[in-house]
């Protein structure tokens, strides 16, 4: 069962993630495989860097995994803070999210039946280079970046949406929560 999809930038390639733990790169054009990568999480969510060379995958409490698109082999393993696997006991949500020049990772995490939540940024260059948010945030279900990579957006699961300085030095916010922005609409619009 396909769990997962997303589009290169170029629309060149499809990634698909299914639950036999496997990411596959298909070719649009041909409909054919071009390489299938074994993922150590059976429901990963992934993220194409914007020039559609790398797939960061993750499957919650385990690491984010860069992999090559065009051979499927693995790049290199981008280590999680200490807080975020705690929560993965009762792991509900995980996002990522790269921002628009491919410089920047983010990751969101929350925790089951809890307002306890992460969102970590990384240099895509520098690893370990982590910027950690924690606490409270009520949930993280989607992440975005500003187009100047300045600000990334979080969608909560109260409905609001929380923002946080993207380039702020490592360690320089570990215990801030992001403002709060605007609440979205928590019901969908009236069928008419």
């Amino acid at each position: 069962m396909c769990r997962s999809l997303a589009f290169s930038a170029d629309g060149h390639t499809l990634a698909s993630a299914s639950c036999d733990q496997t990411v596959r790169f298909w070719d649009v054009a041909t409909g054919q495989v071009r390489a299938v990568l074994r993922h150590p999480s059976q429901f990963p969510v992934f993220a194409f860097s914007p020039d559609g060379q790398l797939l960061a995958t993750w499957g919650g409490a385990r690491d984010v995994e860069l992999w090559e698109v065009a051979t499927g082999q693995h790049r290199t393993r981008v280590q999680r803070s200490a807080y975020v696997p705690a929560l993965a006991i009762g792991l509900a949500n995980w996002v990522l999210a790269y921002d628009a020049e491919g410089l920047l990772l983010a990751s969101g995490a929350s925790a089951a039946n809890s307002k306890e939540a992460a969102v970590e940024r990384w240099h895509t260059a520098t690893p370990q280079d982590v910027l950690v948010w924690k606490g409270n945030l009520d949930g993280i279900n989607a992440l975005a970046f500003s187009s100047d990579g300045r600000l990334l957006a979080a969608g909560n699961w109260d409905g609001t949406i929380s923002r946080y300085p993207a380039r702020l030095a490592s360690g320089e916010a570990d215990d801030r929560v992001g403002s709060r922005l605007w609440p979205t609409p928590t019901s969908s619009p009236s069928q008419e």
